[in-house]
């Protein structure tokens, strides 16, 4: 009996189980149906919580599943999409749907390993439908550019047209078409098909970021405004996009509606400060001081006593500061400071001053108030941007790093930060390091125009141009109006032979009213025309310019003469200069390029007078000094030019160039501590001149024997590591010698000698440095040699040769 109630209740509790797995099922088929219900009724939010109530009955249910991801999917919510497709095919691999819709995505993610496991499953499922045709185009396309093969390229092309004539949403066909055209550089074409893309998803980040920056491309300033306040629309938190209609506005001197923009976006002056000061910057941009000063003076007024009133004051002093109010300017905000308690707003302010008094030759005053910023806060991230800077000039770059890397940590996507850091390891030597700092300046600044400029600026005299012209392609894009960028494009076109692209810059250049884009478009101009070797065409061009302007483009004038000299033709110059001169006789500038031409035909007298005329007329006039000068010491008259140079120092006692003649005429008279004196002065003026910087290195190592001489000479030297320059090279390769590294030395002191034979102290360091390192016979030669060419001299370098050869 008991046997029998057992197994009565084990086949009870058998049905029952069973029983309760058939509910489950049926309420999740419930709930699904409801959910087919209010699709039908176009109720998406309650189908879509009807199928999430599926799944906690049946997490298997496959219909629900692909339906709950398509919806998503059409939601835009790729994330919550792409994850309940995974969940499905983990259930069901062989699902094409959900294959297809997998690689779709990870194509828009750029996620090539997703899209070929995914799109390679879904071709091998469905081959002939639509969906997978346009990826297996997508991934045959990709295949193909990496192998570069050009014909397995123009044939994936081929499929992907021929999808998007049967369904032109395809977006993974499109995009091969896309980037086809990007590649041929046909931005027109391009920008149709985008315009296609945007038909079936119109809100579109990607492509209405693309959208813009062919509009960019193509110059069409009227559509690209309408496009970026499209996408500001779409993207109201985008910073970028933000900045890049600001640029817009000022680009095109809409300046009121640039300022009405900005007013919409700012806040109530009691309560946001950064936003209506934010329309303070424009305004004295774009305006005078005066309409900065009386915008403050309204926010200063409606802001009360409230916390931003301080700042308005401390800016307002700041506007009397830039206008020449200098000591006015830094009372007031003294003022602001001694009332106010300490705070990030004051902290703000006192790095404010610091930057006043660096101005104002102050830099005791301003280092301690960038010492009191740290002392209160010691992330504070501009302080230790300005004490880093300050530590770079002083040749203390590894501390200035320590400095940046603790402002990176509070403010990762400064790019500034980046771009100090890439001055601190530039001048620390490490060349690597420093383009990894500029690369990262330009990727956190979204391919700024500035960062992107001086990341361009390293790399054109490394010779690597197509890096810098990727990098200001992607700039322009952003900033197509941008007049250094083009610049800077036009010159490496020119330099590549690049003739279309070249005249493209030109054509844009011609378009901004702007004496500078003027004169950069008629360069470039006339650049295509000569590298084409058609010099005549390029002379009748400037000679119409200069026509055009009635002749009152002197820069036109003076390129024009410049080019006539540099294709020989040296008597029309000198015609045409005396034409200018007739209708300009007191133009400085083309009397000094009249000197110049007079000395090129060999007429020295006649142009020793023009010079000597000016500077009785003028004495200030640098050029004519200079010009005058390497005429005296041409025509051996080496004591006029030196007391030329004296006398011009005393007229222009903050000439860089005149004391640097002075300091090197003291180096070869062998007066060496009276030139490092100078040479010192120019560097503490200005540590970034690295010709200045090599010299005193040089002068430091040779000339003086104490170790701490020989720890700043080092210092100083670092920044010519990797340098192709001989001068630098022997520099830096003596140095090393002494600091007892002689491997290192000779890999700098052997170019350096082969490439100046004629220097004789260049080739007594490599000979001391030969000798100690056992190689006799080359060192044997390298010294005789030195001592031989120069038997008089009683330079250091003489002793040390002489000693190495006796030891030997």
């Amino acid at each position: 009996m008991t046997r029998i109630f057992r197994l009565i209740s084990a086949l009870g509790l058998s049905i029952f189980l069973l029983s309760g797995c058939q509910n489950e099922e049926e309420k999740a088929e419930g709930f699904y149906q409801s959910a087919l219900t209010y699709l039908g009724q176009q109720d998406v939010d309650r189908a879509l919580i009807e199928l999430r109530n599926v799944f906690n009955h049946d997490g298997y249910h496959k219909d629900a599943r692909a339906l709950y991801a398509r919806l998503q999917l059409d939601r835009g919510n790729t994330t919550e999409a792409y994850g309940q497709y995974l969940r499905l095919i983990e259930q069901y691999p062989d699902i094409a749907e959900a294959r297809e819709a997998l690689a779709t995505m990870a194509l828009e993610r750029r996620n090539w390993d997703e899209a070929t496991r995914h799109g390679e499953a879904a071709i091998a499922l469905d081959p002939t439908h639509i969906g997978t045709r346009a990826i297996a185009a997508a991934l045959n396309y990709r295949t193909a550019a990496l192998a570069r093969d050009t014909k397995a390229q123009a044939d994936a092309v081929t499929d992907a047209r021929a999808v998007l004539d049967e369904d032109p949403s395809q977006q993974a066909a499109r995009r091969v078409v896309i980037d086809s055209l990007l590649v041929a550089e046909n931005a027109e074409a391009a920008l149709t098909e985008v315009d296609k893309v945007l038909e079936y998803s119109s809100n579109s980040g990607e492509f209405n970021m693309l959208r813009g920056q062919l509009l960019a491309r193509l110059n069409r300033t009227d559509e690209l405004g309408d496009q970026l306040r499209r996408l500001y629309g779409l993207f109201p938190e985008n910073e970028s996009i933000r900045n890049d209609l600001i640029r817009w506005y000022l680009s095109v001197q809409d300046y009121k509606g640039a300022e009405s923009f900005l007013r919409s976006e700012a806040g109530a002056p009691d309560t946001d400060a950064t936003g209506n000061l934010t329309v303070v910057d424009l305004l004295r941009r774009t305006q005078d001081p005066e309409a900065a000063g009386a915008e403050l003076d309204r926010l200063i007024e409606a802001a009360g006593d409230s916390a931003p009133a301080e700042l308005y004051r401390a800016i307002r002093a700041s506007v009397a500061f830039d206008n020449g109010d200098r000591d006015t300017a830094i009372a007031d905000i003294r003022a602001v400071l001694d009332s106010a308690d300490a705070s990030d707003q004051t902290r703000r302010i006192r790095i404010m001053l610091a930057r006043m008094l660096a101005v104002t030759d102050n830099p005791v005053g301003a280092r301690e108030q960038v010492e009191q910023v740290l002392a209160e806060d010691p992330g504070q991230v501009d302080a230790l941007k300005m004490r880093a800077a300050w530590l770079v000039a002083v040749d203390r770059p590894g501390d200035a790093v320590i400095d940046l890397r603790t402002a990176l940590d509070q403010a990762p996507r400064d790019s500034a930060i980046l771009l100090l850091m890439a001055d601190a390891y530039l001048r620390d030597g490490s060349e690597a390091l420093a383009q990894e700092r500029l690369s990262m300046a330009v990727q956190v600044s979204e391919n700024g125009a500035a960062e992107s400029a001086t990341y361009a600026r390293f790399l054109i005299p490394r010779n690597r141009l197509q890096q810098a012209e990727t990098v200001l392609t992607s700039a322009r894009q952003r900033a197509p109006q941008n007049i250094e960028i083009l610049g800077l494009l036009g010159e490496i076109y020119l330099r590549q032979q690049k003739w279309p692209q070249a005249q493209g810059v030109i054509d844009v250049l011609r378009d901004i009213d702007d004496p500078q884009a003027a004169n950069l478009a008629r360069v470039y101009q006339s650049g295509i025309l000569l590298g084409q070797n058609r010099i005549d065409e390029g002379l009748d061009y400037l000679r119409a310019q200069i026509a055009a302007d009635d002749g009152s483009d002197l820069g036109a004038v003076i390129q024009l003469v410049r080019t006539q000299i540099m294709t020989g033709r040296v008597d029309e110059a000198r015609s045409f200069a005396d034409a200018e001169l007739v209708k300009r006789p007191d133009s400085i500038p083309l009397q000094l390029l009249n000197a110049n031409i007079l000395a090129l035909q060999g007429d020295l007298a006649q142009a020793e007078t023009i010079y000597r005329d000016l500077l009785s007329r003028q004495p200030d006039i640098e050029p004519a000094i200079l010009q005058l000068q390497a005429l005296l010491r041409a025509t051996d008259r080496t004591a006029e030019a030196e007391t030329l140079v004296e006398a011009g120092i005393k007229v222009l006692p903050r000439s860089r160039r005149l004391r640097f003649l002075e300091a090197y005429r003291f180096e070869k008279k062998e007066e060496f501590e009276k030139a490092i004196t100078l040479y010192e002065e120019l560097y503490e003026e200005q540590s970034s001149d690295v010709v200045v910087a090599n010299n005193l290195a040089s002068m430091l190592s040779n000339y003086r024997d104490t170790p701490e001489d020989l720890d700043r000479a080092y210092a100083i030297a670092r920044r010519l590591t990797g340098t192709d320059v001989p001068a630098f090279r022997d520099t830096l390769g003596w140095i090393l010698f002494l600091r007892g590294d002689t491997e290192g030395a000779l890999e700098q002191l052997q170019p350096a000698a082969n490439a100046l034979p004629e220097e004789t102290s260049v080739i007594a360091h490599l000979g001391v440095a030969l000798a100690a390192a056992g190689r006799n016979e080359e060192a044997r030669d390298a010294l005789q040699r030195a001592l031989d060419m120069a038997p008089d001299t009683d330079a250091a370098w003489k002793t040390r040769a002489a000693e190495a050869l006796g030891q030997m």
